[in-house]
């Protein structure tokens, strides 16, 4: 029972956003791109996701001198952990068919300033909120360049998970803020909802996203328009509704390119 409990201290994040920020592109590189290759960089992904919070607290300890029971669990995890990664890695670099190594590649610094970030003990600011999110989205034109998806619409995916994860971070904060009392501006957050709303409809123009994405986008802009006017709304469903736009979004690139709209 302790060490069960020992478990879930470790592995299980304390970010709930950080669940959907992950699924997303998971999610988005299974629909459009199902097969071997996709499947084993879910797994790499998931795993990557779950290694975050023991090596947090591994870090932790070391730097405290300390040795609890959840320090040898967070090294056993680490290395179950580092096993799925690579037989991930090792099964789509025989399966897959493109160049999947690229979007990963590239968000490598991204992976390693949130890092850094983590070590530091300032997660919680702005910018390894976004670049966290920013490269597990990676993920989604792997697994498409993996399943033998073109790049365009590889990149495509992670224009589209990138506008989504700055304007779910922004309001997220703005409404976090309201809640606290705190001053607010929700100038930076509709910037970039609506800069995300040309972005994708310039992608949809080039062929590299559909049509719905960009509509679907719209929505997310207009209720964090209406939400930051309402009472600010509990954590909970905060979380929730995010995910669920999250989830409309990615379900409207997958129907897109299967559809051809």
């Amino acid at each position: 029972m302790a060490a069960d409990k020992t478990l879930r201290e470790v592995v299980v994040p304390t970010e709930h956003g950080g669940w959907g920020f992950t699924a997303e592109p998971l999610i988005l590189g299974l629909l459009v791109a199902p097969g071997l290759p996709a499947a084993a960089l879910a797994v790499v992904g998931m795993s990557v996701f779950l290694a975050r919070r023991p090596v947090r607290l591994l870090s932790a300890d070391r730097k405290a001198g300390r040795r609890l029971p959840r320090t040898a669990m967070a090294i056993r995890v680490l290395v179950v952990v580092g096993v799925l990664v690579a037989a991930g890695i090792a099964v789509t670099a025989f399966t897959a068919a493109g160049p999947f190594w690229i979007p990963l590649a590239a968000a490598l610094p991204f992976a390693a300033t949130q890092q850094w970030y983590d070590f530091q003990n300032r997660h919680r600011e702005l910018l390894p909120e976004i670049l966290g999110p920013l490269a597990l989205a990676a993920l989604a034109p792997a697994m498409l360049l993996a399943g033998g998806v073109g790049p365009g619409v590889a990149l495509g995916a992670w224009l589209t998970l990138a506008a989504r994860v700055a304007s779910s971070i922004l309001l997220v904060r703005v409404q976090i803020r309201r809640m606290r009392g705190r001053p607010y501006s929700t100038t930076a957050l509709h910037v970039v909802s609506w800069a995300g709303v040309m972005v994708l409809a310039v992608a949809a123009s080039a062929g590299w996203a559909s049509w719905l994405v960009p509509v679907a986008m719209v929505g997310v802009a207009i209720w964090s328009i209406l939400s930051v006017r309402r009472p600010p709304s509990t954590p909970k469903f905060l979380g929730w509704s995010q995910m669920a736009f999250g989830l409309v979004v990615v379900v409207c690139f997958a129907v897109g390119y299967h559809v051809g709209w």
